[in-house]
């Protein structure tokens, strides 16, 4: 009969598979796929990511060293030693350093980096960017709207400046800024840093901005500001208590 054969046939395979896993193979064939592909990764190596050519990089450092210019940076060059980079850039070169007002991290405050960030309106962008001629693009895509407003442009930056994509976020922009900062001979360079300005005592009624003003004004150089709030909902009261909610 037909229905025979299919049973032995599945008796056969079960027999085949108790001895594998009473060999020591627990966990399967995901496990043994798993190590393998793991050993297979890791003879592969980092992968290196993608550089600008030479003769991009020596057009984008002339381009900076013009007269309005500017190294517009996002991503890793907003903070730690790719911002100190970038900073020296712009300090040699006098371009403007700028960013896009929405990023994932950005150093801030005293002592930072200085680095120009957008605004939100388009027209306000314009206005920021009417006089850039030369824009050298490192970690970001062109400048745009967040909107397409009807009667407003669509990209902040005027019809006469030039773009020079160097390095697209998934480039390598730590080497690009080394690059350029070769190019440029911007080693050495001290760069502009957000100054450490205080507010004056307020006067007048107590408001949230005269309470942030104050605390601005007398907080210590190095002190922090720590607020812990305990937020309990309320359960009714407790067994044997006052029915007070605790602390």
């Amino acid at each position: 009969m037909a229905g025979a054969p299919r049973r032995k046939g599945a008796a056969a395979v079960k027999e085949q598979a108790v001895p594998a896993r009473s060999a020591g193979c627990r966990g399967g064939g995901f496990a043994r796929v798993a190590a393998g592909m793991g050993s297979a990764a890791a003879s592969v190596g980092a992968i290196r990511l993608q550089q600008a050519p030479p003769d991009q990089v020596a057009a984008a450092a002339e381009a900076l060293q013009q007269p309005r210019a500017v190294l517009f940076v996002n991503g890793p060059a907003l903070h730690g030693a790719l911002a100190e980079l970038a900073g020296q850039i712009a300090a040699r070169t006098g371009c403007r350093l700028m960013t896009d007002l929405f990023v994932p991290r950005i150093e801030r405050g005293a002592g930072a980096v200085e680095i120009e960030c957008l605004h939100y309106p388009v027209l306000e962008n314009a206005a920021i960017l009417a006089e850039a001629r030369n824009m050298v693009l490192v970690g970001s895509g062109e400048p745009v709207a967040f909107f397409a407003y009807p009667d407003k442009p669509s990209t902040p930056a005027p019809a006469g400046c030039r773009l020079l994509a160097l390095c697209d976020p998934g480039m390598d922009i730590a080497w690009t800024l080394a690059a350029l900062a070769e190019a440029t001979g911007a080693a050495g360079a001290i760069p502009a840093r957000v100054p450490h300005g205080l507010p004056d005592l307020p006067c007048g009624p107590l408001t949230p901005a005269a309470i942030g003003q104050a605390l601005a004004a007398l907080m210590p150089p190095a002190g922090r500001a720590a607020t812990i709030l305990r937020a309990r909902r309320w359960r009714g009261p407790r067994r044997g208590g006052s029915g007070r909610p605790s602390a």
